[in-house]
């Protein structure tokens, strides 16, 4: 036994374990501080600092402690610690009891007060109110029933205006159409349309306009088809009166053998949203909206498209065209066919703005005409069944 030990007392106590462990529990408590604090999220200036009981949420699944989950009511986590009085939410989807932001429904909105005919910047057909144009990309299959005595044609093709809404391009179009009859007169059986043109739409304040101009070869391409290179062009503008109504004006020049030029003019109106009225010379269009229009969702491009849509229209055309041909005696000439249309279609707007329809036609005050004045004729009226894209 040790000189000056008595027996009975404890062992001297080891300091520098005790050192040690208070020095473990300050650096455990100073790192639940920063974890705290960092969590939290401090904030940049000087706002005053208070000690204080922050409670904070916990994103995502059940916190578990030790393996355990948290029973009863949704789990926190408490500290206390000094931190700014300036809360800053933790990052994480949002909480349940915070409502979502609610989606506008459009489908039944009315025609605002300030209307901007660029409302169809993006492309396309859908929606009643929307600047469309004057002439727009149309794609064709046609079939105008003939045979023997009545003259027929079947013809598909593309033309070279721009889709609907604000554009400014280059086109190109090319239509084939194959003949059938009349007995009585020597038309080829085959003439052709291949186009080239430059169209523009812009806006300036309430007025909108559409200008196209273009080259256009027509011809059975058997003989001299330097007659039927032809300029048709238009030059139309739109002037908004009010919300609902357009006035149009301008001039189309079809630079055709029977009519060089026409006049434009009358009134786009809007009586409800699903009305449009195009009372426009030379051609005139109602359309009905039959079923909700789609509602809008923004693309990946920033443009907006919609759902389903189909739509019942009737509408007055002039149709027919020139083109240079070469007769059974071998000499060249240039025929016309001319026709007034009534028509009656049911169109089906897709997602992506642009439009299918199925249209009936009644066909009348119809004439096959002749440079030469050779084989002149009135022809009776028929019918006539097309499919029509629309962009």
């Amino acid at each position: 036994m040790p000189r000056g030990a008595h027996r009975g007392s404890l062992p001297e106590k080891d300091n520098s374990r005790q050192v040690t462990g208070y020095k473990n529990r300050l650096l455990m408590r100073a790192a639940w501080v920063i974890l705290a604090a960092w969590i939290g999220g401090a904030s940049v200036g000087s706002s005053p600092v208070e000690a204080q009981e922050t409670v904070w949420p916990a994103a995502g699944p059940p916190i578990t402690l030790l393996g355990e989950p948290l029973l009863g009511e949704p789990a926190v986590i408490r500290a206390t610690f000094n931190r700014p009085l300036v809360d800053q939410p933790l990052p994480g989807p949002p909480l349940p009891s915070e409502p979502l932001p609610e989606q506008s429904n459009t489908a039944d909105a009315n025609v605002d007060a300030n209307v901007d005919f660029r409302a169809d910047s993006c492309s396309s057909l859908a929606g009643l109110h929307e600047f469309w144009g004057y002439r727009y990309s149309t794609s064709v299959t046609e079939w105008v029933i003939g045979g023997a005595d009545y003259f027929g044609m079947f013809s598909f093709g593309c033309d070279h205006y721009q889709p609907a809404g604000f554009h400014s391009n280059v086109g190109t179009g090319m239509e084939f159409h194959f003949l059938n009859g009349p007995r009585q007169t020597d038309m080829p059986p085959r003439v052709y349309d291949f186009s080239l043109a430059y169209q523009c739409r812009q806006q300036l304040g309430p007025l909108a306009y559409d200008l196209a101009t273009s080259v256009k070869a027509s011809s059975d391409f058997e003989g001299d088809c330097h007659e039927g290179i032809r300029f048709p062009s238009h030059a139309v503008g739109y002037l908004q009166l009010n919300p609902a109504t357009q006035l149009v004006f301008g001039v189309d020049y079809l630079d055709r053998a029977d009519i060089k030029l026409l006049p434009v003019g009358g009134l786009i109106w809007l009586p409800r949203p699903d009305m449009r009225f195009e009372l426009v010379f030379p051609r005139p269009r109602v359309v009905f909206q039959l079923s909700p229009p789609g509602v809008p969702v923004n693309g990946e491009d920033g443009c907006f498209s919609r759902g389903q849509e189909c739509r019942l229209y009737i509408a007055g055309d002039l149709g027919g065209g020139t083109w240079a041909v070469e007769r059974a005696a071998l000499y060249d000439d240039r025929a016309t066919y001319r026709d007034l249309r009534l028509m009656v279609g049911i169109e089906s707007v897709n997602s992506d703005g642009s439009c299918s329809a199925l249209e009936i036609g009644y066909l009348f005050a119809r004439h096959l005409e002749y440079t030469s004045a050779n084989g002149d004729q009135s022809l009776d009226d028929t019918a006539m069944i097309r499919f029509v894209r629309f962009r």
